[in-house]
């Protein structure tokens, strides 16, 4: 399923702790399918000072060479 905004900044505060960078600080963004108001996406990214700028209008069909997209599921135990 589709990264929601609140797992993406817990996974990249916790990025920042074990390798000292944030997601896409270096100018790149996510698309967060999780995440959605009125039907678009949001998209996200941390620039190198901790600040998060966040696109709340991105329409689903948009492409551009520094957006990705991240996604997130549960384990299941064995």
């Amino acid at each position: 399923r589709g990264q929601t905004l609140k797992t993406y900044i817990w996974a990249s505060q916790f990025s920042k702790t074990l390798t000292g960078h944030y997601f896409d600080e270096k100018n790149s963004w996510s698309r967060l399918p999780g995440s959605r108001c009125e039907g678009r996406i949001f998209s996200a990214r941390f620039d190198r000072l901790g600040n998060l700028p966040v696109n709340l209008d991105m329409d689903p069909r948009y492409r551009d060479p520094i957006l990705g997209g991240r996604s997130e599921g549960v384990k299941e135990a064995a």
